[in-house]
């Protein structure tokens, strides 16, 4: 399923899902020039990795940085995806580093998603994570909203977990804007 941005959002997830089953992370973005065609980018530029992948996770303490680049850099699909990707896996504390020395990864961190969803539903209950993730994340419009969104679809204990262990989630909850409490207060 590829959208009009001319990405395959349905092997995104997939790829996504691959790598994060073995290293849980705590941020994924994705950048490069198909996302810079998507923020409407003049189409003649030099247009660098046509994607850039950056997983961050603290799971990645303790495993070489070849080890990690190389397994997850084999999980991607260039032919489902339309090309190769530059993937990059640190943890926390490099990728604090390299966003500061690597032009790609600093890049890719300033254009990624601008929102945080954090829908939280018992209807989720029995809907694999993948599937929730693709069909919430597809009804959201980077082009009218102006910049993509990091979404996450849970049941409430789910949530619960996910807010004592991903930062992203936790900071949602607590700072951002309660949609339902809106609705019905």
């Amino acid at each position: 399923m590829i959208d009009g941005s001319g990405v395959n959002r349905r092997e995104l997830d997939a790829y996504v899902q691959r790598v994060t089953a073995r290293w849980p992370a705590q941020r994924v973005l994705l950048g490069g020039a198909r996302v810079d065609d998507l923020h409407g980018a003049m189409p003649q530029r030099e247009r660098g990795p046509e994607y850039v992948v950056v997983f961050v996770s603290e799971h990645f303490e303790g495993v070489p940085w070849l080890e990690r680049v190389y397994v997850a850099g084999s999980l991607w699909d260039g032919y489902e995806m339309g090309a190769p990707a530059d993937v990059h896996c640190y943890t926390p504390a490099e990728f604090d580093r390299k966003r500061e020395t690597l032009r790609a990864v600093r890049e890719t961190a300033e254009r990624g998603p601008e929102y945080v969803i954090v829908l939280v539903s018992e209807f989720f209950d029995g809907i694999p994570w993948l599937e929730r993730v693709h069909q919430c994340g597809s009804l959201w419009d980077a082009s009218e909203m102006g910049a993509p969104a990091d979404v996450h679809c849970y049941t409430p204990a789910e949530f619960e977990r996910k807010r004592m262990t991903m930062k992203r989630v936790r900071l949602a909850a607590e700072q951002g804007l309660d949609l339902m409490a809106e609705a019905t207060g």
